[in-house]
């Protein structure tokens, strides 16, 4: 046991409401004095596991990062991302200390193991639960003061948007606009690849029961959820868009600025919502793609965020080994997407799709680069892991939107990419998709896919 003064005891507790009358349990974690970022709750605050986020209702959690003291909120998933690159910094660092300060280093260590470990499961139990109808009541906090923004101003007034430019009939340049006339990275690139023919892992049937037979595909976008647009949003802008500057949390494994973010581009989630907050950014003049995951506006222009990755759309390039991206896999995101111009306008989705599960294993595979897990079991799935809906699946009966969905999951499959709900699909937001379509998927369940032959693992570097 640490001396009090060293280190506060750091506890995880679950907060899931499983009906109205369910018991709510606190959940605190008090963070040790010198690490530079702390969630500092108050005790008597009771707390909604919601999507995976802590909710605070009347406050926000302080985080104090080095421009400041900011307010914003922190999620289950924050966290165990954040313990798991503190225990890799005090392994990095503790060598050249005395015996004495490696000593407490040790133990701090193994205290950090445990908080990510403990919050990369409860993760998963809490995202899942919120949004796979399994009996949570959702819980909508109370308002708080108005967004803050840098050290302690208002945000600002999003811009009303002008109209965009047109080629054609079509728009060139927006949120969420038609990109089917973009190649997105090369066509032998892997998320470009007909894995239609490709071999069955041996390992198929272990890692598709490590996840559930029996649970279904969840289509984790669509038109609005808890009043935000549901899914991932992107925008496309020209070639002479604004650069700014952007600070990063995990500025080690993320590429520097700046990057050319518009004062309205959107936010996953809403201005002021918690989850993943991505912002994903197409440069369409330059076929430059640039994603930033849990950003805000700091109000003078720039932008901060935890992580934040560019790749060129031109090129197969990866990553450096061992990094994340706006994903926990160190993958671009927007690639992955089922968007609504591809499926109702095209009637294609080229590409394979981007999906998460609830836990996964301290292993990757290409065409990941990373992961995000402390957990070494053989029959947890890796990050990268690739999977498709079997060829005998009779997809005839399902709406055409849905059909074409399903026909790329046979033809490209599915690339796994982060943490979440398990058979989580992702996807662009848009206020024209039928969500009861789309909820069709749900029929899918996991004993109808298969893994893809994968190559040989990487552990992550630690």
């Amino acid at each position: 046991m640490l001396p009090a003064h060293t280190i506060l005891k750091a506890i995880l507790g679950l907060l899931i409401l499983f009906d109205a009358s369910a018991s709510i349990a606190e959940e605190v974690l008090i963070e040790s004095h010198n690490l530079t970022s702390f969630l500092q709750p108050v005790t008597s605050e009771r707390f909604a596991c919601r999507l995976g986020e802590i909710v605070q209702p009347g406050m926000l959690n302080r985080i104090p990062l080095k421009t400041g003291r900011i307010w914003r909120p922190i999620t289950l998933k924050h966290l165990a991302r954040y313990a798991a690159v503190r225990r890799a910094n005090y392994l990095k660092l503790r060598r050249g200390w005395a015996p004495e300060k490696r000593y407490r280093a040790r133990r701090r260590i193994g205290e950090l193991q445990r908080i990510a470990r403990r919050a990369e499961m409860l993760h998963g139990i809490c995202i899942t639960r919120g949004k796979s109808g399994l009996g949570v009541k959702p819980v909508t906090p109370k308002p708080t003061a108005p967004p803050i923004s840098g050290f302690g101003k208002p945000a600002p007034p999003t811009p009303t948007p002008t109209a965009p430019p047109r080629s054609g009939g079509r728009t060139l340049y927006g949120a969420g606009i038609n990109v089917t006339d973009l190649q997105i990275f090369p066509p032998d690139n892997v998320w470009n690849t007909d894995i239609s023919d490709a071999p069955v892992d041996p390992r198929s049937d272990q890692l598709i029961s490590a996840v559930g037979r029996e649970k279904p595909l969840h289509p984790n976008f669509g038109t609005t959820w808890l009043g935000a647009p549901n899914g991932i949003p992107y925008m496309v802008v020209n070639g002479n868009e604004k650069r700014v500057e952007v600070s990063f949390e995990y500025r080690g494994e993320s590429d520097p600025g700046p990057y050319p973010i518009p004062d309205n581009a959107p936010i996953e989630g809403g201005g002021t919502g918690g989850g993943d907050r991505h912002v994903i950014i197409v440069d369409r003049d330059n076929m430059m793609l640039y994603e930033l995951f849990n950003a805000f506006p700091n109000g003078n222009g720039s932008w901060r965020a935890s992580s934040g990755a560019k790749f060129d759309l031109r090129s197969n390039h990866d990553r450096n080994l061992g990094w994340t991206s706006a994903d926990a896999a160190g993958l671009p995101i927007f690639p992955g997407l089922v968007r609504y111009d591809e499926v109702m306008e095209r009637g294609e989705i080229k590409h394979a799709l981007r999906f998460t599960v609830g836990r996964t294993r301290n292993s990757f595979v290409h065409p990941a680069r990373h992961a995000a897990s402390w957990s070494d079991g053989p029959s947890l799935p890796p990050m990268g892991m690739r999977v498709r809906l079997k060829a005998s699946y009779d997809i005839s009966r399902y709406p055409r939107s849905v059909q074409v969905i399903l026909t790329a999951m046979k033809r490209y499959g599915m690339i796994l990419a982060d943490n979440g709900g398990d058979w989580f699909v992702g996807g662009a937001p848009d206020a024209r998709w039928s969500d009861s379509d789309l909820h069709a998927l749900k029929q899918v369940k996991g004993s109808d896919l298969e893994v893809v032959a994968m190559g040989s693992l990487t552990k992550q570097p630690r």
